[in-house]
């Protein structure tokens, strides 16, 4: 049977970046044509067009489905493209070639760093189209291929140790991973999304209780935290702060941007298949302790990276809290939470976070390389050098603060009021003030007189200014068009059943929201000032010092684990 039309588009999306890989393989092998450029355009302009050719069928008709040689469903592999993957596919326009132009014209990327950053994207898209486990098992290995080699691109020391952690961890949650899809094979005798539901669906086991019952929960649960591990939520994040640390900036905005939230994706497509969320209560109480460590733990750095790493584990708290509320307000087969904006809420986070936090990693990154310094205690009056890319330091920063009106406020309120009537929920606004406090001190590399022993840079790269350009637009666009982008996100959400439900927050609009708003971003600030208080500058050093080496790391993913495992043989 030939694939309609518009199935074609799911497969075009795929060709895309794989055919920008050979390319760029090409011009490894052959040096005159190590141009990267022609690759770019067939990756870009494909992407672009499939996506555009797919917006009205998504957001009208429901998710598109294409069969892998025709071969249905237990036996083949069946490809979807819904309104989350579409999603996606934008925001990995965007930051993809954000990353590209950060990169384009510098010496030391050459061909096999667009090779790597294309088989990125390429297995970015496979997970979000798949839809059974073996397959996503594939996918998540040639993605950790990818962010590895990214990582230790440089080939330092550093970057070296933290992609070996990278790797060890990654290794150990993907076994884990694999015992739980052995499990459920071994019970429901499929990996497809589809046929493990229906066999949740017809087994008296399931609603009943007893052995089948703890089997699958424990299942799922192996298989949750081997998922969530590469989206570093606490107490898995312990690879992501040395991977940025040690990453060229370009690669820290990517990793970022788009690569640890895809897990939590393709954990969302999984789930909403299954007549039940056994684990969301679970991940939303580990949502929360993500959003308040990781926002604590970026305001006692003073690595400019780190604090940028620490705060991306933040906010993917905010994002699994959202995420795991969305589950519990979802009926299976449907990816949206019904008048619970917890599903469209997820979604406007991350399309903020990726876009606000990519444009952090890219100018802070690019200053602290010509500088020399990313201490920064030391590092200052940066915005002379580089008044551009302090306004544009700003605009993400606030954005990411949730700085009334700006796009963070209005993703912030909506993670909020899902999550109301939620015990924990208050964490989140802890959480915020520290999220504040951590870019406002960041942000002191850009103000006072700038340093007169400031050491020369390595080399003077290409300046990223169309890069930080474009994703700062992006990040003005949520604050402009907020309607908007909701209404066209739950659209998305809903299967093309139309902009029913709650197209809009009005809570967005009630001045006491303004005012708690404007009050965490005013205590962040403030709190910059108590952090120069020389005590507080000692007990904060100490902390720094007290992050989770090798051996740290492997007792926090233990802990997570078992945690994982005991929750499932004890309350499910």
């Amino acid at each position: 049977m030939s694939p309609a039309p518009a199935e074609v588009y799911v497969i075009i999306l795929l060709l895309a970046p794989l055919s920008a890989m050979l390319l760029s393989l090409l011009g490894k092998l052959l040096p005159p044509l190590t141009s990267p450029v022609p690759s770019f355009l067939v990756w870009s302009l494909g992407s672009g067009w499939a996506l555009w050719r797919t917006v009205s069928v998504t957001t009208e008709k429901g998710p598109l489905h294409y069969t892998v040689g025709g071969w249905r469903e237990p036996f083949g592999i069946v490809l979807e493209l819904n309104g989350i993957s579409w999603t996606i596919g934008v925001l990995s326009l965007l930051i993809i070639s954000s990353v590209w132009l950060s990169t384009y014209r510098r010496k030391n990327y050459g061909p096999s760093f667009y090779l790597i950053l294309y088989l990125t994207q390429f297995s970015l898209q496979g997970i979000l189209y798949s839809r059974d486990l073996f397959n996503l098992f594939i996918w998540f290995e040639v993605l950790s291929l990818c962010s590895i080699i990214l990582v230790a691109y440089e080939r330092s020391p550093a970057s070296l140790l933290a992609a070996f952690r990278y790797l060890l961890l990654s290794t150990i949650s993907i076994v884990l991973y694999l015992i739980g899809v052995w499990i459920i094979y071994t019970y429901s005798g499929s990996l497809a999304f589809g046929g493990i539901a229906n066999y949740l669906k017809s087994s008296p086991a399931v609603p009943g209780g007893g052995g089948a019952q703890k089997s699958l929960a424990i299942a799922i649960s192996l298989i949750t935290a081997g998922v969530i591990t590469r989206s570093a939520v606490v107490p898995f994040h312990t690879w992501l702060p040395p991977a940025h640390s040690s990453a060229p900036y370009p690669v820290s905005a990517l990793l970022s941007g788009l690569v640890i939230k895809i897990p939590l994706l393709a954990l969302w497509h999984f789930y909403a298949y299954l007549p039940l969320f056994p684990l969301s209560r679970l991940l939303i109480w580990i949502g929360f302790a993500s959003a308040v460590i990781g926002g604590a733990g970026a305001v006692v750095q003073s690595d400019a990276k780190r604090i940028l790493a620490y705060s991306s584990i933040g906010q993917i708290g905010f994002i699994t809290a959202a995420f795991a509320a969305a589950l519990e307000h979802s009926s299976p087969n449907t990816l949206a939470a019904g008048d619970n904006p917890a599903g469209t809420a997820a979604l406007f986070y991350i399309c903020m976070h990726a876009l606000s936090k990519a444009l952090l990693f890219l100018s802070v990154g690019y200053v602290t390389h010509i500088s020399g310094c990313r201490n920064v205690q030391h590092l200052r009056g940066m915005q002379r050098r580089f008044p551009l890319t302090a306004l544009l330091y700003w605009s993400a920063a606030f954005t990411l603060m949730g700085v009334p009106f700006s796009g963070g406020y209005y993703a912030k309120l909506l993670v909020s009021s899902s999550l109301y009537g939620y015990s924990g929920a208050w964490l989140l606004t802890i959480a915020g003030g520290l999220t504040a406090l951590a870019l406002f001190k960041l942000g002191r590399i850009f103000t006072g007189p700038s340093p007169a022993d400031m050491p020369p840079p390595e080399d003077k790269p290409h300046s990223p200014g169309i890069a930080m350009a474009i994703l700062g637009t992006a990040c003005i666009a949520l604050a402009v068009f907020p309607r908007e982008l909701f209404s066209f996100l739950h659209s998305l959400l809903i299967d093309g059943g139309g902009a029913t439900g709650q197209e809009t927050h009005p809570t967005w609009f009630l001045s006491e929201n303004i005012i708690k708003s404007a009050v965490v971003t005013l205590i962040g600030f403030t709190g910059m000032f108590i952090l120069q208080i020389e005590t507080v500058k000692s007990w904060t050093q100490r902390l720094t010092g007290m992050s989770a080496g090798l051996n740290g790391a492997l007792r926090l993913l233990t802990a997570g684990m078992i945690l994982f495992i005991t929750f499932a043989a004890i309350f499910l």
